[in-house]
């Protein structure tokens, strides 16, 4: 009787461990306060279809999906990882000077339709398909495409 209890607790502590992963829908202001006003002050005509909470055993990440198919990914922080504006261009007021001074003499033909953002790297990609990889520093790593 003991060891099918221990069993027991041990396979109900393992399918809790690997069962954390959790979604459901919020209202925007449930959303960080940086998200928030990172969504006014850059996507202020944008009307919201809904908000994705998703909480890992390690880590939270908020998904905003707008009405015309843009997204924004952000962390549990309320800064964002990932903006990805597929048929349209990312507003520049979202997109760190640099990377679009770079854009903008480099590839003044092209706009920027996603942007991602690791701890130590930004990806960028161009309406043409092209894709630009930069340090935190802002500096070119290699073109991708």
């Amino acid at each position: 009787m003991t060891i099918t209890t221990v069993l027991t607790s041990v396979l109900l502590s393992i399918s809790t461990f690997f069962s954390f992963d959790r979604e459901r829908i919020i209202e925007f202001n449930e959303l960080p306060q940086v998200s928030q006003e990172f969504i006014q002050k850059n996507f202020p005509s944008h009307q919201i279809a809904y908000i994705i909470e998703e909480t890992e055993l390690t880590s939270t990440t908020f998904d905003v999906k707008f009405e015309n198919g843009d997204e924004i990914e952000f962390r549990g922080n309320g800064e964002w990882k990932d903006i990805d504006c597929e048929y349209n261009a990312v507003p520049e007021s979202a997109i760190p000077a640099k990377l679009l001074e770079y854009v903008k003499a480099k590839h003044p033909r092209n706009t920027i339709e996603k942007l991602s953002r690791e701890y130590n790297r930004y990806e960028v990609e161009l309406n043409n398909g092209l894709e630009i990889v930069f340090n935190s520093n802002f500096e070119v790593l290699r073109y991708d495409d």
